[in-house]
């Protein structure tokens, strides 16, 4: 790497460090964005140097180019298939649980033009998640509205990613061999809903990235010169795996184990290696004490030697999740080990990589055992890696067994399995019971919040079970949303709607619906129905009203051939149309684009037929389209399969033509 790439790489560091001392500045969105476009140039020179040392590991490229992108793209494609698929059924965009806490103030702040910089790397809980902050506060600048439904689908895109950068780095590390095997392990990784979590919560990108992160970290800070250029942006990548989540501490801890491994295997490397071993383990340490000891996290805790160990033993033996399993699972790993420690010699980069991997994975599952105890599905992302890692390990082993030989069976089967696992995600069957379970309370949170933003009543609240409100803690969401820069940043599903005045009409009246139909209590309703219908017609002409964002959300019941709906902007321009047309005998939500400028809402019905609407609520551009794309989550996700499995059969074909 050139000079100036590198004086580049250390600015943008001190740059970060420096938001730390100043928390008597004020930023606005023009800050944030400086601060996210330096980190995205740094994250820019880790990516070139992990690309270029994993091409110089690989070697020449034999065969053809078609198969092995069609298995990258396929596996990048079904794993984004899957989790759109999964958000397009389960996400809702009403914040939950640390949301409140982490998202709002930053928001209000932001919108004041008065940011707390120190805010991006302060604590919640033990973490100091700058990159998840600068994520969510850039698709707010950029979007306008708190969406969460927009960062679950950005987050899919980054999980998708990282899991695919993975398997290029092993089928590179690999000689360009296995990626059949990595790219099914993965994609069965990626498609099932293990951590649920992650992929329905807007805020779980620290997840994602400390993944993206470690890895590239350490492959940077196993393969260079210890303190080279592109050593040290290894170091940079180990950072900010800390600033994605506390457990990127571990990076460096995992770096400096292997090279102290490689020291005991060769002696000779002492004089090279243990300076930087010893930097390593001083980083770590300076980010461990940068945690803190939390009090109201002491419950969590493992109760003693004994519940450590059981617990220990079932993270680490996902996703059996049986301590009994957890030895032979990590069988691979321990025989690679002592496969280099009995040859005398530093094995080569894959492997070193593979048991970095197995040792992060081991570190975090420690920290996990201790410090959380029980097993909850956000992480099971990180305890994946565990199970790549061992799996890389057998491949390496058994190479020599079937090196040359055709591998058809274990391809075929993992193949089964991927097709078996891809068509019960695009049935949603076999979910996790506690989905299933958080999915019934996600309606009634959206309509006890709602009801609140709209009438001000804190019984709406207060006094309300968890998972029927979305904070534990029913004063927390009544002082967030107490700040109007909040209240005008609200997600569509519970912010206040578009207040209606009538100018004109007749027929239509608040709540005028068939009383078997059950009214949405969280919103304003204006209906035409009547016991007797007779010749009467219906209309209802608002006055102009205005719109902030770009797209307007209604939800409408009734309808059919005689009933009409549109938005008549004051410009002149053509109406827009609100699909009202289609009779149905329930509630169905439709979203519209809103005119530019004033336009007033106008409704009407033949008599025969009745129409019932509710006021509208506002929906940005980004948030439009976070819900229309994931409706094509089956599509992509079945796109991916079959680019996966033709990309496979392309060089299982070519490699039986040798």
């Amino acid at each position: 790497m050139r000079k100036p790439a590198l004086s580049r790489a250390i600015f943008v560091l001190l740059q970060c460090s420096a938001v730390c001392g100043c928390a008597r500045m004020e930023w606005s969105g023009r800050e944030v964005e400086g601060l996210s476009l330096d980190c995205l140039i740094l994250i820019g020179f880790i990516l070139y140097a992990a690309n270029r040392l994993t091409l110089d590991a690989a070697g020449s490229l034999k065969g053809g180019r078609l198969g092995p992108f069609l298995c990258l793209a396929g596996l990048f494609t079904v794993i984004l298939g899957a989790k759109l698929h999964l958000i397009n059924a389960f996400g809702t965009d009403v914040p939950f649980g640390d949301q409140w806490d982490a998202e709002a103030p930053s928001y209000s702040e932001l919108l004041r033009g008065a940011l707390d910089p120190s805010r991006l790397v302060g604590l919640h809980n033990e973490h100091r998640f700058l990159f998840t902050r600068l994520l969510v506060l850039n698709l707010f600048d950029l979007n306008g509205q708190w969406d969460p439904v927009l960062q679950m689908t950005v987050n899919a895109f980054i999980h998708a990613l990282v899991l695919t950068c993975l398997c290029m780095v092993l089928w590179r590390l690999a000689g360009r061999k296995h990626l059949a095997e990595f790219g099914i392990a993965l994609a069965l990784i990626g498609v099932r809903p293990f951590a649920w979590e992650n992929t329905l919560m807007g805020l779980q990108s620290n997840f994602f990235l400390v993944l993206g992160f470690s890895i590239a970290a350490m492959l940077l800070l196993l393969g260079p010169r210890p303190f080279s250029s592109s050593w040290l942006l290894g170091v940079a990548a180990s950072v900010c795996a800390y600033f994605s989540l506390a457990g990127g501490l571990f990076v460096p801890a995992a770096a400096a184990c292997l090279l102290l491994f490689g020291c005991l295997t060769e002696p000779r490397r002492w004089k090279g290696f243990t300076a930087a071993s010893i930097f390593l383990m001083s980083l770590c340490a300076m980010e461990y004490a940068w945690v803190p000891h939390l009090a109201h996290h002491e419950a969590l805790r493992a109760a003693g030697f004994l519940d450590f160990f059981r617990k220990f033993g079932t993270f680490a033996s996902w996703p059996l999740q049986n301590w009994l399993f957890g030895p032979i699972l990590w069988l691979p790993i321990m025989i690679l080990a002592w496969r280099q420690i009995s040859s005398r010699k530093v094995s080569g980069l894959l492997e070193q990589f593979l048991m970095a991997l197995g040792i992060w994975t081991l570190f975090q599952t420690a920290a996990l055992a201790y410090a959380r105890g029980n097993m909850e599905s956000r992480y099971e992302d990180v305890l994946a890696m565990g199970s790549m890692a061992n799996l890389g390990a057998l491949l390496l082993l058994l190479r020599p067994l079937y090196d040359g030989v055709p591998r058809r069976g274990p391809i075929v089967l993992g193949a089964v399995a991927l097709v078996a696992c891809v068509s019960l995600a695009a049935f949603h069957r076999d979910l996790p019971p506690r989905l299933l379970t958080m999915h019934t309370w996600w309606d009634v949170e959206e309509k006890n919040t709602a009801r609140y933003v709209l009438t001000g009543d804190a019984s709406s609240l207060v006094d309300k079970p968890f998972l029927r409100i979305p904070h534990p803690n029913a004063q927390r969401i009544i002082d967030v949303l107490a700040d109007p820069l909040v209240r005008q940043a609200l997600p569509a599903g519970i912010r206040a709607p578009i207040f209606l005045k009538l100018a004109e009409g007749y027929g239509f009246a608040f709540a005028s619906i068939p009383p078997d139909l059950p009214g949405p209590p969280h919103r304003v309703v204006l209906g035409s129905w009547r016991a007797n219908r007779g010749e009467a017609r219906s209309l209802f002409l608002s006055r102009p009203v205005s719109s902030r964002f770009s797209w307007l959300v209604f939800d409408i019941a009734g309808g059919g051939p005689g009933t009409s709906m549109e938005l008549t902007p004051a410009s002149g321009k053509p109406a827009v149309p609100v699909p009202a047309g289609n009779k149905s005998g329930g509630w169905r939500q439709v979203m519209v684009p809103a005119p530019e400028g004033s336009f007033t809402v106008r409704a009407a019905d033949d008599g025969e037929s009745w129409l019932a609407f509710t006021w509208p609520r506002e929906l940005a551009a980004g948030g439009y389209f976070a819900r229309r794309f994931p409706a094509s989550g089956a599509g992509l996700m079945i796109a991916g399969l079959l680019g996966l499995l033709v990309g496979i059969a392309m060089m299982q074909a070519k490699t039986n033509m040798k």
